[in-house]
């Protein structure tokens, strides 16, 4: 998980209604992925289906908008985290956010989903 924060395990079903929450009510995202050899990066925007197993972030719908990818269905846990409990950001110069999904994957990445209050 990004540094420091606690977060307890969730199911995949649990994760998935969180995913679905995200799409359905347009939650803005700081998404940040988290990879092998100290390989991190993040963007912001919102939670789109990308295809029938893949969901991706991004700023806006256009073809040629930066994004992340990924397929929860391929992950080996999850984590949720609220409050206090939410990690610190990989990235120093983010903000806290209110809660975070993280998505551990079985390579050791992970994928941290922040909500960003508006």
């Amino acid at each position: 998980m990004p540094s420091s924060g606690t977060g307890s395990d969730i199911s995949l079903q649990e994760a998935k209604d969180l995913l679905s929450k995200y799409i359905e009510e347009s939650t803005k995202l700081q998404a940040v992925f988290d990879g092998r050899g100290g390989v991190t990066a993040g963007l912001t925007g919102f939670l789109k289906p990308s295809s029938n197993v893949q969901l991706k972030v991004t700023p806006d719908p256009s073809p040629d908008a930066p994004f992340l990818t990924f397929a929860p269905s391929l992950a080996e846990s999850f984590k949720y985290a609220a409050g206090r409990a939410v990690p610190n950001p990989t990235l120093p110069e983010a903000p806290r956010f209110p809660a975070a999904l993280v998505i551990v994957y079985p390579d050791g990445s992970q994928i941290a989903l922040f909500e960003i209050e508006e």
